[in-house]
């Protein structure tokens, strides 16, 4: 039993694929950080070679058009000085975005529910 169990391991593993979930929980230009970090690390998954289909990115969304900021419709995930940042935003797909952005959502993707996120993509 114990070998039909690892051989079963073995083999799920061998077949599975990579996916990545980012989430950034929080919203408002005062965390600003949180969503810039989620769409830093959607660009150097993409930049790496990552299929894009196989990203589940879960933010607000709310920060490259705020009021407050600075660069309209751009997010940088560090400082500009000398040298011009990088646009994190660009490019992003967002597929959980504003009231999506829920632990019940979040649960769902991770459990592949995609009846509860009315089709939305999930594990």
């Amino acid at each position: 039993m114990k070998v039909v169990i690892l051989l079963s391991l073995i083999v799920c593993l061998a077949v599975c694929e990579n996916w990545a979930v980012l989430v950034a929980g929080s919203n408002t230009y005062s965390n600003y950080r949180h969503q810039a970090d989620v769409f830093h690390a959607y660009q150097s998954l993409i930049s790496s070679g990552f299929d894009s289909e196989k990203i589940i990115t879960m933010a607000y969304d709310d920060i490259a058009n705020s009021t407050s900021n600075p660069f309209k419709g751009k997010v940088y995930n560090k400082p500009t000085y000398a040298q011009a940042g990088t646009d994190v935003y660009a490019g992003v797909k967002i597929d959980y975005s504003k009231g999506d952005v829920t632990p019940q959502n979040f649960k769902n993707v991770l459990l592949g529910n995609k009846t509860a996120t009315n089709g939305k993509k999930v594990l």
